[in-house]
C-alpha cells in the first residue's frame, strides 16, 4: 500500500502563452474553461487543498464560493506558473510534500488520470512528472516564426522511434525539488506520463476553443471506444 503524502493543487487562471484574452473564463458548453480543471481536481480526491491563481478579486470571490477553493490574487505581470510556485513555496504551499500544477487550457484532463499520476510519483519516489503524448510520424514541423523539419529514423522492425511532447497540463513535483525552474531540462522517460490525445488536447487559438466546444458536445464514451480501437 502506498503511503499517502500531503499534496496541493495549483491552478493558474492565466498562462503567459495565452493567445486568447481571458481564455479560461470563456465558455465550453455550460462551463467556463477554468471550471473543467477545478472539477477534475476535486473529483480526484487526492488534494489536501486546491489553490487557484486569479488576477482580480471578482473572479476569486466567485470561484471560492462555488467550489470551495482557495484563491490567490496576483499581478498579471507575474503570470507564469514557475514564478508563482517559487514565490509561494514557503508560504501557502509550505505544509505540503508535493505540488501539482494543473493548467486549465487543457480542459479534458481526467480525474482518474490525476490519481494514477499521483500514485506513480509516490510509488517511484520521483522528483517530478509531466503528462504528454507520443507521436510516431516520419516528419515533424516545429517552431513558431520559422518551421524546421525533423526527420525521424525508422528502426529495423519498421517502427519509428516516438517523439514525446508535453501536453495535457498536469505536472507533479516534490516541493523540495531544487531544479524546478529548469525541470524541462531533466525530463526522462520515467518523468513522462503518456496520455491519450483527448486528454492532451490544449486550447491555444480561437479555432481550438471552437473545436473544444464541439468535442465537449460529443458523448465521452464515444472517445473511449475510438481510442480503444486505435
Amino acid at each position: 500500500m502506498i503511503k499517502r503524502k500531503k499534496v496541493v493543487a495549483v491552478i493558474p487562471s492565466r498562462s503567459q502563452g495565452d493567445y486568447i484574452n481571458n481564455l479560461n473564463f470563456l465558455y465550453i458548453g455550460e462551463k467556463m474553461v477554468l471550471e473543467f480543471t477545478i472539477i477534475s481536481a476535486i473529483k480526484s480526491k487526492i488534494f489536501d487543498k486546491i489553490f487557484v491563481i486569479f488576477y482580480n478579486k471578482k473572479h476569486k470571490d466567485y470561484f471560492e464560493k462555488k467550489y470551495n477553493v482557495v484563491g490567490i490574487v496576483v499581478s498579471r505581470k507575474k503570470s507564469d506558473f514557475i514564478h508563482l510556485v517559487e514565490k509561494y513555496k514557503k508560504t501557502y504551499f509550505n505544509p505540503y510534500s508535493y505540488i501539482s500544477v494543473l493548467l486549465p487550457n487543457s480542459p479534458f484532463k481526467n480525474h482518474v488520470t490525476i490519481r494514477k499520476i499521483y500514485s506513480k510519483v509516490i510509488k517511484e519516489n520521483l522528483n517530478f512528472i509531466v503528462t504528454g503524448s507520443e507521436e510516431r510520424k516520419r516528419f515533424y514541423y516545429i517552431g513558431q516564426s520559422r518551421y524546421k523539419i525533423i526527420k525521424r529514423p525508422m528502426k529495423n522492425d519498421g517502427n519509428i522511434e516516438p517523439l514525446h511532447f508535453i501536453s495535457g497540463g498536469i505536472i507533479f513535483f516534490r516541493k523540495d525539488f531544487k531544479n524546478f525552474k529548469n525541470y524541462t531540462n531533466e525530463i526522462r522517460i520515467k518523468n513522462f506520463y503518456t496520455i491519450n490525445s483527448h486528454e492532451g488536447f490544449s486550447i491555444i487559438t480561437l479555432y481550438d476553443l471552437i473545436l473544444a466546444s464541439t468535442i465537449n458536445d460529443i458523448d465521452a464514451s464515444i472517445f473511449k471506444n475510438l481510442l480503444k480501437k486505435n
